[in-house]
């Protein structure tokens, strides 16, 4: 057991240096944070309304950026591999399928959170130039935004082994995506409809994410620790995650 999980561990790390060295992840890093000083121009014109602007422009456009930085990068992460026949050089070591598999989407999640760690830091840094105190709730709006990447993280690399082509994992992960984010609207139709289209859509509010269960930004401002569903949004997320591997 041991052995696995160093095994787990080393292909996670080496995956990881891989992804930091890329070209596109320090393009992503400087973008993000131009777009998060951009929104402070934006803050400036609300006035009154300054605060709100800031977090909440700047929160949406890391979790766009990152989301579709990390959407490409699950989607071709392993299938490159395969095309350059490099997965086989791995695997004729002592590196069984499911450690590899499970390292490549370890590194997959540590990559998502490298990018917030690094776009929140830089945003606080932001706020308190302005005179803000630390937003209610940011690290908890931080770490729920993470887990909706890992969990699109880890249903794109799934995609992409049935899925034909990589821009046909992209479309698929970003339909799923935008999607989970209606899971309520969907919710309210399965008891508005009967018949042959409620079975759908019951099957389809399960099949796809909720991933309104991670919205959080909507209450940053209130100074009230509104969230208190921690135990679910972590069982949810390890569902999700196993199931897809």
């Amino acid at each position: 057991m041991l052995k696995y999980i160093n095994t787990v561990l080393a292909v996670s790390h080496h995956s990881l240096r891989e992804y930091c060295k890329n070209k596109l992840f320090a393009i992503l890093i400087i973008f993000s944070l131009f777009s998060i000083y951009a929104s402070l121009l934006v803050g400036i014109m609300a006035v009154d309304q300054e605060f709100r602007v800031l977090t909440d422009f700047g929160l949406g456009l890391m979790e766009l950026m990152v989301f579709v930085y990390i959407v490409y990068i699950s989607a071709i992460s392993i299938t490159e591999e395969f095309k350059s026949k490099t997965i086989y050089l791995v695997l004729s070591r002592p590196v069984s399928k499911s450690a590899y598999l499970m390292g490549r989407m370890l590194s997959l999640f540590a990559l998502a959170a490298i990018i917030l760690f690094f776009a929140g830091s830089f945003q606080l840094i932001l706020l308190k130039f302005r005179g803000f105190d630390y937003p209610p709730l940011y690290h908890k709006i931080l770490l729920l935004m993470w887990m909706k990447l890992t969990i699109i993280s880890s249903i794109t690399v799934f995609v992409s082994f049935i899925s034909t082509s990589v821009i046909t994992t992209v479309i698929i992960s970003i339909m799923l995506w935008t999607l989970g984010h209606f899971a309520p609207e969907t919710k309210f139709l399965i008891e508005k409809t009967q018949g042959i289209s409620q079975v759908f859509l019951k099957s389809s509010y399960f099949l796809i994410p909720n991933f309104q269960l991670y919205n959080l930004k909507d209450y940053y401002d209130t100074g009230l620790n509104v969230y208190r569903n921690n135990f679910r949004a972590l069982i949810y997320l390890l569902t999700w995650v196993f199931a897809m591997f």
